[in-house]
């Protein structure tokens, strides 16, 4: 299979293209390459440009968004490529250009235009609880925070924890479980709590009372996350 890798400016492995679509490492589709270089999202929405040095950039500045006809999701899913070497640092970009991936918590499952994101501040401080009553955490801005699920190196924000909803193999985060928010069939997602108030459920199955998407509402989580670093 001959593929594109895509990579952030840290060097890292986030995206690749095959026979013009663009899939996580996971193979989690992502959305479509068209005119040559420019990204459209699942939903038609254009999210950025693929450069020269494989990395997809966007214009922070410009408010127009454009669209294409929803685009048809691929009959097959193609087999994972075998994953690359981590590339060196990139140059830094200037003026009010930006990595679409940089800052990411990996991997990335939906791409959303910066116009098209919902707003989860109101979930800040919340605390995620799974249907078993384990906690998975905090919902915080603060990536140093023993709790916050954005601090990669505790178990609730690292990707190998058997807790964490970032581990695509564990309990909490796998797309089969029953107990994960990535589960589209899963009945009793993890639930969104503040000091007793239930706010929402975190799910992937739009079937679900209540619920806040996981997609969107990582996406919301990377880009606040990557504009604080």
């Amino acid at each position: 299979m001959s593929v594109r890798y895509i990579f952030n400016s840290s060097g890292e492995y986030v995206a690749f293209v095959d026979n013009g679509n663009i899939y996580n490492p996971n193979s989690v589709w992502l959305g479509v390459i068209e005119n040559g270089n420019e990204v459209y999202n699942t939903g038609g929405l254009y999210i950025g440009t693929v450069m020269s040095d494989d990395r997809i950039v966007r214009n922070k500045s410009f408010q127009f968004v454009k669209r294409i006809p929803i685009p048809r999701r691929p009959l097959l899913t193609p087999f994972r490529p075998i994953r690359p070497f981590k590339r060196l640092l990139m140059p830094k970009l200037f003026g009010p250009y930006e990595d679409v991936f940089e800052g990411q918590k990996l991997p990335v499952r939906k791409l959303v235009p910066k116009s098209e994101l919902r707003d989860f501040g109101y979930l800040l401080g919340a605390e995620l609880i799974a249907s078993d009553e384990t906690f998975l955490g905090e919902i915080s801005l603060v990536p140093m925070s023993e709790k916050s699920i954005t601090n990669r190196f505790n178990k609730y924000g690292n990707e190998y924890s058997a807790i964490s909803i970032f581990n695509q193999y564990g309990n909490y985060g796998s797309e089969y479980s029953a107990l994960s928010p990535n589960n589209e069939y899963a009945t009793n997602p993890p639930r969104i709590e503040r000091e007793g108030e239930v706010l929402g459920y975190l799910s992937v199955n739009t079937l679900i009372p209540n619920r806040v998407d996981t997609n969107d509402f990582l996406a919301w989580l990377n880009l606040v996350q990557s504009a604080t670093i």
